[in-house]
């Protein structure tokens, strides 16, 4: 009998590490990849919002700050913002965020 395995962490945490790297080689953008665009290219689902802080916490894991930041700025942008374009108006100062 066939026995199906879910990810692990480790899987995922690997996952995302890659993502991390691949974005370093080929200069992407956080919010590029996270709507699902590879070098102007549409070629994937949009990440959700714990998708993107996934990515993050792997580089503040890694002690990547730089990419922590953009990952997690890219994260809050999809709880405030959903799937609308990406805004250039800050969350709301009741997040605590300036």
């Amino acid at each position: 009998l066939f026995q199906v395995k879910f990810p692990q962490e480790e899987d995922l945490s690997g996952a995302a590490t890659a993502i991390l790297r691949l974005q370093d080689v080929y200069k992407l953008d956080s919010t590029d990849l996270s709507n699902g665009i590879i070098l102007g290219e549409k070629v994937s689902h949009k990440l959700t919002a714990h998708d993107a802080f996934e990515v993050g916490r792997a580089a503040y894991n890694e002690k990547d700050y730089y990419h922590t930041l953009t990952w997690m700025q890219t994260a809050l942008n999809r709880i405030f913002f959903g799937n609308r374009q990406k805004s250039t108006k800050a969350p709301p100062k009741s997040c605590g965020i300036s």
